[in-house]
């Protein structure tokens, strides 16, 4: 490994980068393979963008609030609301809520690799969103075009 790129931090991201994009690539393919119509490709890419901009660049806000609604009796209540319909959904929808695990859990170790590598916000953000939506690309060219699922 050369200097340079230590130095500047590159080499770090890219295996947790590279586990993004395959998972989004197979987000994707599961996608095509239900035959989803258009909007939920653009509701997950829109997710995939609320996400990245979540964790990098409205870190602070978002945080914030999070701890705010710790300090009340209604913030617990919030989530304990929250928890148990995320346990009903995992329950009946055991795919899509698996799915959206290791989605959320690549970007979440790419977000981390990004802050351990000193990574402007901006780039993380980009990072973030460009992956996710190169794999949905790519998944979505080689089911369309090519043929393969």
């Amino acid at each position: 490994m050369s200097p340079r790129l230590r130095q500047l931090g590159l080499l770090r991201p890219l295996v947790s980068a590279g586990l993004l994009l395959l998972a989004y690539a197979t987000v994707g393919w599961f996608l095509q393979h239900q035959g989803v119509a258009p909007a939920v490709w653009l509701g997950v890419a829109g997710f995939a963008i609320a996400k990245a901009s979540i964790l990098t660049i409205l870190w602070k806000p978002v945080r914030r609030l999070l701890l705010l609604g710790f300090q009340s009796d209604l913030g617990y209540f919030v989530l304990v609301l929250s928890l148990a319909s995320m346990a009903v959904l995992s329950l009946m929808w055991i795919q899509l809520f698996a799915y959206g695990l290791v989605v959320v859990g690549a970007a979440l170790l790419v977000r981390v690799d990004t802050l351990i590598a000193n990574w402007d916000s901006i780039w993380a953000w980009g990072l973030l969103w460009g992956l996710p939506l190169t794999g949905l690309g790519l998944s979505w060219g080689i089911t369309q075009h090519l043929g393969w699922i």
